[in-house]
């Protein structure tokens, strides 16, 4: 009967250390919210969103126990306003019915890295866009320095997976990449 209680109380001991320990962030307005597609086979165009928030939330092993992001669907840019435009309309983004896209954690694994200033995984997080909710795996680079952490992701999505009709010049793959710092 000892041993059980003693089991409880460790356990409960372990809750509120990661508890205590855990460190929350918000992302910083100079990190980068991007994307790149692939247009006529032989370009690459890329974009970014200007407008966009999000959480971060580390244990005390530095290890991402939280994570979630918003973007404002008009504040795309791609550099020509023409395009950016055309990415507002119906056939891709649908801006004027879908406003925003969110990000969040589904899951987090860190793997064994050799240089010890960074945590390289894999990073599963659900993406809300266009109406529709995917799942999108991301490759991780997480630097967890104590007051400013980084986090690049990188991964890939179809567009029809979200119901977005595209344009037969572009790729239907677009690369999502987040380059944040945390405050």
């Amino acid at each position: 009967m000892k041993i059980v209680t003693l089991g409880k109380l460790l356990l409960l001991v372990g809750i509120i250390s990661a508890t205590l320990y855990a460190r929350d962030y918000s992302v910083r307005e100079d990190s980068k919210i991007g994307f790149s597609v692939g247009k006529f086979l032989v370009l690459n165009v890329e974009g970014r969103f200007q407008k966009f928030s999000g959480t971060l939330t580390l244990d005390a092993q530095n290890q991402i126990t939280a994570l979630s992001g918003e973007v404002a669907i008009d504040s795309v840019t791609t550099e020509n306003a023409k395009r950016d435009a055309h990415l507002l309309a119906p056939d891709f983004l649908d801006a004027a019915n879908f406003p925003t896209a969110r990000l969040s954690l589904v899951s987090y694994m860190p793997h064994a890295s050799e240089d010890s200033s960074k945590i390289i995984g894999k990073l599963t997080a659900l993406l809300e866009l266009h109406g529709s909710r995917q799942h999108i795996e991301f490759d991780s680079v997480l630097v967890p320095e104590a007051d400013s952490p980084t986090l690049l992701l990188r991964g890939e999505c179809n567009i029809k997976d979200f119901g977005i009709e595209g344009s037969m010049m572009n790729s239907n793959a677009v690369t999502i990449e987040l380059q944040t710092s945390w405050k």
